[in-house]
């Protein structure tokens, strides 16, 4: 059982996005992928192993961070932000059977609403599953894994600038099945053999 804590900062960093362009002489307002802002990031994060249980293992993960938006661009016409953040995961990896030879792991993360750059995500979430299958002395492994079960790491996203209202949903598509199998060829005994070996041929010379 273990719990790391730190934090860390990234001061004056660089930042840039699609921020709402207004052209007043033709009155049309339009998105831009623009160097816009400078970002002060400031991060704490801890995290904690549980394995008391024998065949279960689990690590949550707790990360809070304070932005600091500031514009570069005044033409835009936005304002400076400040806001605080998080992000909170937890993995369990578990025994389905006494021999350990059928292992499960089940995933799960979630991010709060939060500011990126001047727009306003929503919350997003995501559950990953996995199931490994073990055989021949665990030489032989069958694994399955599934990501993003509820397809729910959608971001939609929102900014209101000069009375009009911007809205955005973009999804990576993010969701996957992987099926591998995999073969560990040779003998773990004929290794240890070998060793013992070499430390048998070391001694003698030392007599």
């Amino acid at each position: 059982m273990r719990t790391p804590v730190g934090q860390a900062s990234r001061p004056c960093a660089q930042g840039s996005g699609n921020p709402p362009v207004f052209d007043e002489s033709s009155g049309i307002s339009y998105l831009r992928y623009l160097n816009y802002y400078r970002l002060d990031n400031y991060n704490f994060y801890a995290a904690y192993i549980f394995n008391r249980i024998s065949g279960l293992e689990s690590e949550c993960q707790i990360n809070v961070y304070y932005r600091q938006f500031q514009v570069t661009k005044p033409q835009l016409k936005l304002d400076d932000v400040q806001s605080w953040g998080a992000y909170f995961s937890l993995d369990n990896r578990l025994a389905l059977n006494p021999s350990k030879t059928i292992k499960g792991e089940v995933n799960f993360w979630y991010e709060p609403p939060w500011l990126d750059g001047v727009y306003k995500a929503k919350a997003r979430e995501s559950l990953d599953l996995g199931l490994r299958f073990s055989a021949l002395k665990q030489q032989l492994n069958l694994s399955l894994f599934a990501w993003d079960i509820l397809k729910t790491r959608t971001y939609k996203e929102r900014l209101c600038s000069e009375s009009t209202r911007y809205s955005f949903v973009e999804y990576d598509d993010s969701r996957a099945f992987r099926l591998s199998l995999s073969y560990r060829f040779g003998s773990r005994d004929l290794k240890v053999k070998r060793r013992e070996a070499g430390n048998k041929t070391e001694r003698r010379r030392a007599m």
